[in-house]
């Protein structure tokens, strides 16, 4: 293992254009400048030489001090954008003296040929060449043996050589920020690669890079380390003998990763809800989390270990998606024939349309929805009873403009003309398509029995506004009598949030709550956890009719079971399913819906039967090829697989030819306490094996299998068991079940070799 107080960082310097970052010391003299020629967009250009002298720039102080008086000059970090015309300095150390050597790694995201120019900017001859390099993109260079004055400001200048469509770099402008010492090796390595998000310009980065031996961090472990010099932590991983460096929290919820799982491939996954993220880059590999990991460079001297990022990335330890491919960032073709319109605006929406974007679609983005707000984080709404929609918004209008994405948040698509590919919406518009990815969701089912479709302060929940009129109708006087109908997910939720101080009653129509996913026995363990919060429980109940309430007609009073039992109630909250959202094509000739009005998909998520058009999320009934499935057509109503879904036919439509990324169906839910969940049992289970201190302790798992095959796993207070067996699931080794009831533990199995 690596010790925390070796790890430290190396500071990505950011510059803009329009100014450098000036520190008190030292002010060089006003000097001329060899010039480095502008370009229209700020690619450098190397036909043009005009020998105009600049206006003189205050150099910036990399290192300020040394930590002990090295006799040897440090290693040093320089990241700057370097537009046209701008020379971007940095300042040798004291210590700094003698001959240093230079070495330039130019990546092929530069196009043409050009030259590196390394200038003084002050000391005995101001404006004097120090080293100078020819480059080819990809290629590396050395400018050996040039004088390291010390305290002298030298200036790197850029001279041919232009942006290409790729190459790696950073995201964005940010604030200038002092260096630290690396160390007192000689040699420095510098790499200019393409700023692609800034659209033009040149990010330098100069520091060592030596290789981690692979001995140091065993594959399969992982280590939340300190990073000196900031109040900020990183997370070193060993993939299958490759090192590598990320933030260290879940972008989701922020859950700590190195209590996550990882694994042989290369991808971590967080301990909680199972988003995934790729080990190396921190790229997002499965939801719910859409912010990816930031990941940073590695390299180490004499036992110590470093690495190089902006402060202000290692300090969030995240990034978001590039929503602005080269093409997308001009707009695009602007062509109807490459528009890719999504309907709906929830998990698969906002899932597609990132993914779109993050695999560099270029074409125009358009949503389509009907909920008056952007994508929300929907689970909060039956979880924690919030409205607020500053919270629960996953994404800003600002955002969506960066990609050039359209949004429509108003209206609601009505039909579907799929051979003139074209939609209509409520406000009479017509909106044309090349590609159509259906994310409808779905609608909550209402009961059709005596009162409850005509008295007030009866509830579904689905969106912000029936989260609005339940915590209305609950107010802030408590003690109010409310009875939830329906002892599934969305009921229980619903019970759990507004049980503090109020008088909940749930009725079920089976035995435990959530029977018919987790079984008898867990849901009587759910039901205690619940029975703790106060809440009252009516299971195998029928419902009769809601009665009016006495001191007000036109509101709920009481709901009335059929065993003759009366509850009363200043409020009810239905959740009792939901069905899938496409009424829109109930009628259109051209589709065939199935029995629940769901649409059947590929593996891709196309819509079967259907050219160019995609159905994600609650309306989707695809082929599932987890533990138990064979491929045999399922749907399934979590966010996970929503959200994951808008992924996969994102993928398909920027790039058909890549076959489909399989993945694990994963939710969770807040039932007394948070629950896991991994797999499916839409086909039922035979047997069912509870392990850990269910009684005792409330710590318990339980797996469930068809044959020997376990098929899902259910946990409460034992994480990550259930991410454990969601990776297990997917690379095929998950234990039998008669493994598991021979003691084998889930968290022993191995997935990391």
């Amino acid at each position: 293992m690596w010790p925390l107080s070796l790890v430290a960082y190396l500071v990505a310097l950011f510059a803009t254009s329009s100014a450098l970052p000036t520190v008190p010391h030292p002010v060089p003299r006003p000097v001329a400048h060899p010039h480095v020629p502008h370009a229209a967009h700020g690619a450098m250009d190397s036909t043009t030489q005009d020998h105009k002298p600049h206006a003189p720039r205050a150099c910036t102080t990399i290192y300020p001090a040394l930590r002990s008086a090295a006799s040897q000059p440090p290693p040093y970090l320089v990241t700057v954008n370097a537009s046209a015309g701008v020379e971007l300095g940095f300042t040798v150390p004291e210590a700094a003296v003698g001959s240093c050597n230079l070495m330039l790694q130019l990546p092929s995201g530069l196009t043409g040929a050009g030259q590196v120019n390394v200038v003084a900017l002050d000391g005995p001859a101001p404006g004097a060449l120090v080293g100078t390099v020819d480059f080819q993109p990809g290629a590396q260079a050395t400018i050996n043996s040039f004088a390291c004055r010390s305290q002298m400001c030298y200036s790197f200048q850029l001279v041919g050589g232009s942006p290409g469509t790729g190459g790696s770099g950073g995201s964005g402008r940010r604030r200038s920020e002092p260096g630290r010492e690396l160390g007192s090796d000689r040699s420095a390595v510098a790499e200019l690669s393409f700023m692609e998000e800034q659209g033009a310009g040149v990010i330098m980065t100069f520091g060592i890079s030596r290789p981690i031996p692979a001995e140091a961090l065993l594959p399969g472990e992982k280590q939340e380390v300190q990073v000196e010099g900031l109040d900020a932590t990183v997370l070193l991983l060993n993939a299958a003998g490759t090192i590598s460096c990320v933030g260290p929290k879940c972008t989701h919820y922020g859950a700590p990763l190195k209590d996550g799982v990882l694994s042989s491939d290369g991808r971590i996954t967080c301990p909680w809800h199972a988003a995934c993220f790729n080990a190396k880059t921190g790229d997002i590999e499965d939801a719910p989390a859409l912010d990816s990991l930031a990941a940073f460079k590695l390299s180490q001297r004499d036992g110590a270990v470093y690495i190089t990022g902006d402060p202000e990335v290692i300090m969030a330890g995240r990034r978001k998606p590039n929503m602005r491919p080269a093409a997308a960032a001009a707009g695009g073709s602007g062509s109807d024939a490459d528009r890719v319109l999504v309907v709906g605006g929830g998990s698969g929406a906002i899932g597609t349309v990132e993914c779109l974007r993050e695999s560099g679609f270029a074409g125009p983005i358009t949503i389509v929805s009907d909920e008056g707000y952007l994508p929300i984080d929907r689970p909060k709404l039956s979880k924690a009873l919030l409205a607020d929609l500053g919270k629960l918004q996953w994404r800003d209008e600002a955002f969506f403009k960066t990609g050039n994405i359209e949004t429509m948040v108003d209206d609601a698509v009505t039909g579907v003309d799929f051979a003139a590919k074209k939609v209509t919406t409520k406000s009479g518009r017509t909106l044309a398509y090349g590609k159509l990815v259906l994310a409808t969701g779905a609608t909550p089912k209402a009961l059709p029995l005596q009162g409850f479709q005509v008295l007030g302060n009866i509830f579904t929940l689905r969106n912000v506004g029936d989260v609005r009129n339940i915590t209305a109708a609950v107010g802030e006087a408590k003690r109010k009598r409310i009875v939830i109908v329906g002892s599934s997910f969305i009921g229980m939720e619903v019970a759990g949030a507004v049980a503090d101080g109020n008088d909940v009653a749930v009725i079920g129509m089976e035995k435990a709550p959530c029977e018919r996913v987790f079984g008898f026995d867990v849901g009587q363990l759910i039901r205690k956890k619940m029975e703790a919060k106060g809440v009252r429980f009516h299971m195998e109940a029928g419902v009769d009719k809601a009665a009016p309430a006495a001191h007000d007609a036109s509101k709920v009073g009481a709901v009335h079971l059929k065993d003759g039992t009366v509850l009363e109630a200043d409020l009810v909250v239905l959740g009792i399913g939901v069905a899938p959202a496409t009424d829109y094509l109930r009628d259109n000739p051209v589709v065939r819906l199935e029995g629940d009005g769901s649409l059947k998909t590929d593996e891709t998520f196309g819509v079967v039967g259907l050219r160019d058009v995609y159905a994600v999320g609650d309306i989707a009934t695809f082929p599932y090829h987890g533990p138990g499935g064979g491929g045999r057509y399922t749907r399934i109503e979590h966010w996970n697989v929503a959200q994951n879904a808008g992924r996969t036919a994102a993928g398909h439509i920027a790039n058909p030819a890549k076959a489909a990324k399989r993945f694990i169906p994963v939710f969770w839910s807040a039932l007394g306490a948070q629950l896991r969940y991994c797999g499916n049992t839409s086909w039922g289970w035979d047997e069912a094996h509870l392990a850990g201190a269910p009684d005792d302790e409330g710590r318990w798992a339980c797996y469930y299998a068809k044959g020997d095959e376990v098929v899902a796993v259910a946990s409460m207070g034992m994480d990550p068991v259930v991410t454990k067996s969601a990776e297990l699931m997917r690379l095929g080794r998950m234990p039998t079940m008669a493994e598991l009831k021979g003691g084998l533990d889930v968290l022993g199995a191995d997935v990391a070799v």
